[in-house]
């Protein structure tokens, strides 16, 4: 199994300059973003990474570096590609997530 990750976020919460802590990981023809954080979007932007090549996003957790891209990236998704994201989510984190974003 090959297994590459990239990074494409690494700064704080509110950074600016550097993004939110994002990654791409790609394997076996599959690529994940690890959170979408609200920078998320543009820094695949800045990558040249259009969004439909990244088939699933893993959730960790709710705060809004990690997830506050999602809406963007879904409408993007649906009315630029007409493609649904697969999302992964932990139990515990979903009951949040819907609960409280």
């Amino acid at each position: 199994m090959s297994l590459q990750i990239q990074m494409i976020g690494t700064g704080s919460a509110f950074s600016k300059k550097y993004f939110n802590n994002n990654a791409l990981i790609y394997s076996n023809g599959f690529t994940l973003l690890l959170d979408c954080g609200a920078t998320a979007p543009r820094a695949l932007y800045a990558l040249d990474v259009s969004l439909d090549r990244i088939d699933g996003i893993l959730i960790s957790h709710i705060h809004a570096d990690h997830v506050g891209g999602l809406e963007e990236f879904a409408f993007r998704l649906k009315y630029t590609y007409q493609k649904r994201i697969k999302l992964f989510v932990s139990d515990p984190v979903l009951s949040l997530f819907w609960n409280n974003s």
